[in-house]
């Protein structure tokens, strides 16, 4: 068993850093680049062997997971699902093994760099979510399956429409841990300790989706957009944020998945819309997506409080929502001379432009006038 100890290089001898590791893992999550299919059925096959499986008599490619999924329900029966062996099984008995080899001081600092955020790991969750959306609402009614189909097929039909997640990897999946047995192996020669889960690491690398069985192995062509904003939210607001080739197309608005209309035909927000909406938070959306200046100036919102720092705007709706702006003016003139007025949208229990404008940087109103005071 090798043992790394304190005295080793951050990033191994000839190894590359835990950032690069990461930032290339981070690349990896976005990329649109089409797989490499050899390469692809060549992970495959080795990941059912470190899962001590073996190899699928046939590996299908899909353009994409509703494509995948359409496939898994029309075919003959695969041989039971594997998903469990050869992606959470092989990945805990490396983190095991790596964490038998490496003492906690020296593991701290490497898995602190590599792995991701907080933000990140909710994108990859909402990929997920939108999938499986997208799945449920493509796929034929399951009582019609259910009437059509008899037997086996039957129970499988509706159980994979169930649990398309459960039996399935998902891309992005699992990549902040399998980032930092990456490094470990190819950084600090820990190539026993990661060897269980070396063929997970080249299957994430590898392929978009896989739903491995016994028999067959179904894997999908990565994602062909991607988009997201400065924060790393899924946002787009020129087209779907997360699209296939098999016509799955999901989008978001800063992080949030919304109906396409939204998105593709802005032009149909009104007032009366947005007034009909029962979601709060697609309300918000829509406004957003109006702009709060727009919304403000045809829904006939309250002016409700006025300061130094702005205006305060309020809407109550029907099921006693309530919404927020406030109204700001920019301290820098335009080339013209007039000051450009923005609105943001603010929690409504706010009482005063003030404090609205302090929420938005994150400050109490009082550390909010003593920046004021000093700039």
């Amino acid at each position: 068993m090798a043992l790394v100890g304190p005295q080793q290089g951050i990033g191994g001898a000839g190894g590359e850093s835990p950032r690069a590791t990461r930032e290339r893992w981070l690349n990896l999550r976005t990329s649109c680049a089409p797989v490499d299919r050899a390469a692809g059925e060549a992970a495959i096959e080795h990941a059912y062997r470190c899962a001590g499986r073996k190899a699928p008599t046939a590996i299908v490619w899909s353009d994409g997971p509703v494509d995948l999924q359409r496939q898994r329900l029309t075919a003959r029966w695969p041989g039971a699902n594997c998903r469990t062996a050869i992606v959470d099984a092989a990945f805990a008995k490396a983190m095991d093994a790596v964490r038998g080899a490496v003492p906690l001081a020296r593991r701290i600092p490497i898995e602190s760099a590599i792995s991701f955020d907080a933000e990140t790991r909710s994108t990859d969750l909402s990929v997920s979510e939108a999938v499986q959306q997208a799945v449920a609402a493509v796929l034929p009614n399951p009582v019609a399956w259910l009437r059509a189909l008899t037997g086996r097929l039957r129970f499988r039909s509706q159980r994979q429409i169930g649990y398309f997640l459960a039996d399935t990897m998902a891309p992005g999946e699992r990549f902040s841990g399998l980032a930092v047995l990456d490094h470990y192996r190819a950084s600090l020669g820990l190539i026993a300790e990661t060897e269980a889960a070396s063929g997970l690491i080249a299957l994430a690398q590898a392929v978009g989706w896989c739903a491995p069985h016994a028999d067959v192995c179904w894997a999908a062509e990565r994602h062909q957009r991607f988009v997201t904003d400065a924060t790393g939210r899924l946002h787009s607001a020129d087209g779907p944020a997360l699209a296939y080739a098999d016509g799955t197309k999901c989008h978001f608005w800063k992080g949030l998945a919304v109906p396409a209309w939204i998105i593709e035909r802005p032009d149909l927000i009104t007032v009366q819309a947005i007034n009909r909406e029962g979601s709060a938070q697609l309300r918000r959306v829509l406004i957003d997506v109006m702009t709060p200046e727009r919304y403000i100036q045809a829904s006939g919102a309250r002016r409700v409080a006025e300061d130094s720092s702005g205006v305060l705007w309020r809407t109550t709706w029907w099921n006693s929502d309530v919404w927020a702006a406030v109204e700001v003016e920019n301290g820098t003139p335009e080339p013209d001379g007039r000051r450009r007025h923005y609105f943001l949208q603010v929690p409504p229990d706010l009482q005063t432009p003030t404090e609205a404008v302090a929420w938005t940087y994150g400050l109490s109103p009082r550390r909010y006038a003593l920046l004021t005071q000093r700039t």
